[in-house]
């Protein structure tokens, strides 16, 4: 499958026959085309997701937006374990509705 393949991309696995549609010299440069572009912006979640499992694993707790008396996109643990329509609304049974 090395021939005609776009410029940086090399298949180093076998591609079963049934397959080789799949893996076409356009599909192959779409992808390789998406990893070129977006390869930076990649490497860079991946290491904030490492960083941040770095602070989870050293004890940090947490946060989420809340929206309690909170800045816009500010973190914080929220000091309601559930919406406050959660904790209010009422439960009704599914039963006939004109039902006496």
């Amino acid at each position: 499958m090395s021939d005609g393949l776009p410029e940086g991309v090399e298949v180093t696995g076998s591609v079963p026959t049934e397959h080789s549609g799949i893996l076409s010299r356009e599909a192959l440069a779409f992808v390789a085309d998406l990893a070129r572009g977006f390869d930076r912006q990649r490497i860079e979640l991946l290491q904030r997701r490492q960083d941040r499992q770095a602070e989870l694993d050293a004890g940090e707790m947490p946060g989420f937006p809340c929206g309690h008396g909170t800045g816009a996109g500010e973190r914080v643990a929220c000091p309601h374990p559930h919406p406050p329509t959660l904790k209010t609304a009422a439960w009704r049974s599914p039963g006939r509705p004109n039902a006496r």
